[in-house]
């Protein structure tokens, strides 16, 4: 799970980048790699 950790970090990195009115581009970037770091929590955990 360290990647999906390191993902989620770097997810909330970027949405806090800016102060005050962040870009639309940082925000989106953010959500697209939160989405990929539940990707990877998904198929990593075993049924």
């Amino acid at each position: 799970m360290a990647f999906a950790d390191d993902l989620l970090e770097q997810a909330y990195h970027l949405a806090s980048l800016e102060t005050g009115d962040p870009k639309q581009s940082s925000l989106r970037r953010a959500v697209s790699t939160a989405y990929y770091a539940l990707f990877h929590l998904r198929i990593d955990v075993k049924p």
